[in-house]
């Protein structure tokens, strides 16, 4: 049979029968009486539901009592092993829930299996300050319970004799029953406010509260704030505090006692605030306080991280002392464990939110299940590609899912389980059982594991591959909607490689170096993004197709992949489109003082093969003919004559539109025998250039015809009459060579790229 529990009468009558045996006082002996009075009456107490922690009190207080010890702690090991908590005799509760393990010569003795005594504990190798300094000399014995540590209880005095040692032999599975059969209240507390701090931020001002309170009553202080650290500002915050009422401080964590303390990581104690030049007197004033000492100590968290600082003012005692220093700092460790707590669930909470945002906007279906095989997780696609309310079966078996034809897929998930590449995918098909149909799904299966390798679900990933759907992905990526649409609607149209008439369009932006070696790289590229996002949608709303970016230039095809006798004319006009969207996009940028962009456009018409071209990783629909080469070389030229759009003469010949142009040159380019016509499209008309361009079509053919000397007269009626007229210049800079050189044979074209 097991021997009954010890009682605390029991350890009250062998305490007074120790001290009495003692030398002492009278009044030593009366107050002794007193303090085991309260220890024989505990057993009644702790049955009628008095707090474990009152209880550890008392039987401390008796312990010292009788033992002549100046100091005394019991150390429990906390509800859900966080650490451990500390009593001590003089009435105050001390929390140390960041200690994950007890040190120095009290860790050591945690694991004996009987009382040790240190006659000069400093001395002794491997003592701890922070846990072991309560005295000179050390008494310390193990709590058990059914044979394991569950705490030790510690004395410290000036010294102790040998016989001590059968007085806490006695004491220790007192205190054990105690603890084992009431879970003290401030482990409650504590216990509940880390919970509902990991629950819910929200709750991490109860635990300061909490632990602030605690450690206001502790080192006996008259009040304390919070300052938690801002990093966005630099600035240490109140976030809470005891006794000051409602208010918000935020100061620089650089300057001040806080800062100090912030910056260096070590507590601080003065006596005389208001003697420091680093007290911020600002608290005091807001509240009609005056502080006198003042203890300040940080919150310090995991890997170094310095939380922010807690500060206490006024001690009971005139000044704060070390010993309170230590109590604090075990207390405000707490906050710091909190915070991080809170930080890491708000993070987790964060991925986990965002991974199921990122999977619910997804066009693919996902559907994730547990090792059990229940549906966790569905998002709008799966239901859309099955046809199904997901939400219904949510933490349901996933076999009411995949039910008749499609029960295969639960013995593919299984399979996964054993595959040592945990994935499975191939392209399948299901059937929907209230359409009566089947889909085709590029299926994949994963399993899912953690970061030990253990399975602790799967995901199916399920792509929709009707024509419909697969198409539009494609062609999306490369043509405009309307596009798209009638790519997808007519099953005639071929996507291979095949020969047709395309206008193409190439758009640059003028001085573009310059003008980059001003803005800067980061300016650049955000210019880029917006100038292109304009200019894409105004070509896709003429049915163009942007078909690459090259650097800052834009080529664009209209009538690829669907030809269209209105190709030039849509062009023509996504010119002009794209000239009023610069408008804009300049009015915008001057209003942020930002320099205006200014582009030309080249844009040619003829044959071209068109088709999907690169290699079987990567391919890309576009074109290659001459006319891509044209079009790029008609850009690069409207610089020279001064013009904004340059178009070659068979897109002149093809425009139904009306529109104000001009022959410009006629140029033979580089690799072609055959004369092309360069014809600008005016653009904002004035009358002034009206009439130059009257004067200028008569000198042109004059030009053509062979007679310089007419052409010259003609070009320069036609810069009198508009004196901006950059191509007017160039053509009389022409002549005059001409007239010095005239050529051997004449047709009136120009090789490409000569002034």
């Amino acid at each position: 049979m097991l021997p009954p529990p010890p009682r605390f009468a029991d350890l009250g009558r062998a305490l007074l029968r120790y001290r009495m045996e003692r030398p002492g006082g009278d009044q030593a002996v009366v107050d002794g009486m007193l303090t085991i009075a309260e220890l024989l009456t505990l057993d009644q107490a702790l049955l009628g539901g008095m707090p474990a922690s009152q209880t550890i009190v008392r039987l401390m207080r008796a312990l010292a009592w009788a033992t002549d010890a100046t100091s005394g702690r019991v150390f429990y090991a906390a509800p859900g092993g966080q650490g451990f908590l500390c009593f001590d005799n003089k009435g105050a509760i001390v929390a140390t829930l960041c200690l994950p393990m007890i040190t120095g010569l009290t860790g050591a003795a945690l694991t004996a299996d009987r009382t040790t005594l240190w006659a000069k504990a400093a001395d002794e190798r491997g003592y701890d300050q922070s846990i072991d300094d309560v005295g000179p000399a050390l008494a310390l014995v193990p709590m058990l319970r059914v044979g394991e540590p569950i705490g030790l209880v510690q004395l410290g005095a000036a010294a102790f004799d040998a016989s001590v040692a059968a007085i806490l032999d006695l004491a220790a599975p007192v205190i054990s029953e105690a603890l084992a059969t009431a879970t003290p209240q401030y482990a409650i507390q504590i216990e509940e406010a880390t919970k509902d701090a990991r629950d819910s931020t929200g709750q991490l001002d109860q635990l300061t509260g909490l632990v602030l309170a605690n450690a206001t009553e502790l080192i006996e202080a008259d009040r304390a704030a919070v300052f938690l650290y801002d990093r966005s500002t630099d600035d240490l915050v109140s976030r809470i505090n005891q006794g000051y009422g409602a208010f918000v401080l935020r100061q620089s964590a650089r300057a001040g006692v806080e800062g100090t303390v912030f910056r260096e990581g070590v507590a601080l104690a003065i006596e005389d605030a208001y003697q420091d030049i680093r007290f911020n007197p600002l608290l005091d004033r807001r509240t009609n306080y005056r502080t006198r000492s003042l203890l300040a100590v940080p919150i310090d968290g995991s890997l170094g991280v310095r939380h922010g600082v807690v500060t206490f003012a006024n001690s009971a005692a005139g000044a704060f002392t070390e010993t309170d220093e230590r109590r604090a700092r075990a207390l405000v460790s707490q906050i710091g464990m909190a915070i991080e707590h809170a930080q890491t669930r708000d993070e987790v909470l964060g991925i986990k939110d965002y991974t199921e945002r990122v999977l619910s906007s997804l066009t693919n279906g996902v559907l994730t299940m547990d090792v059990a095989g229940n549906l966790t997780f569905s998002n709008t696609a799966a239901e859309r590609i099955l046809r199904r309310n997901l939400a219904e079966l949510l933490n349901q078996p996933i076999a009411n899912l995949f039910t008749d034809y499609n029960a295969w897929v639960l013995e593919t998930v299984e399979s996964v389980a054993d595959d040592p590449t945990g994935q499975v995918v191939q392209t399948t098909e299901l059937y929907i059982e209230g359409d009566d149909a089947w889909i085709a799904v590029n299926m994949t299966i994963a399993a899912m594991k953690d970061r030990t390798d253990t399975l602790v679900g799967f995901m199916l990933v399920l792509e929709d591959v009707s024509r419909e759907q697969d198409l539009k992905r494609t062609m999306s990526r490369y043509m405009s909607n309307e596009v798209v649409d009638r790519v997808v609607s007519d099953p005639s149209i071929e996507l291979g490689g095949r020969s047709q008439p395309v206008t193409v369009l190439f758009s640059d932006i003028r001085g573009f170096t310059s003008l980059t070696e001003k803005l800067g790289a980061a300016e650049t590229v955000t210019m880029l993004n917006t100038y292109f996002s304009f200019m894409e949608d105004v070509i896709a709303n003429r049915n163009g197709v942007v078909d690459k970016y090259i650097g800052d230039a834009i080529m664009a095809l209209f009538g690829a992949p669907i030809p269209s006798e209105r190709d030039p004319d849509n062009a023509v006009q996504a010119c002009l489109d794209m000239l009023t969207a610069l408008q804009m996009l300049n009015q915008r940028r001057e209003a942020e003082s930002l320099m205006p962009i200014k582009i030309g456009m080249g844009v040619a018409s003829g044959q071209v093969i068109t088709g999907n071209i690169g290699s079987a990783k990567r391919m890309d629909f576009t074109v290659i003919g001459d006319p891509v080469n044209l079009a790029s070389r008609i850009e690069s030229l409207t610089k020279l004559y001064g013009a904004q759009v340059v178009i070659d003469g068979a897109t002149h010949e093809r425009l139904s539109m009306s529109v104000p142009r001009r022959q410009v040159d006629l140029v033979r380019v580089r690799g072609q025998s055959k004369a092309v016509e360069f014809i600008e499209v005016l653009v904002g008309s004035s009358a002034g250039r009206v009439a130059g361009m009257k004067a200028y079509n008569r000198a042109f053919k004059a030009y053509v015809d062979g007679d310089f000397s007419g052409a010259l007269s003609g070009f320069e009626q036609a810069l009198v009459a508009c004196p901006t007229d950059r191509a007017a210049t160039v053509m009389m800079e022409r002549c005059h060579r001409l007239i010095a050189n005239p050529p051997g044979l004449w047709d009136g074209a120009t090789s490409f790229g000569d002034r």
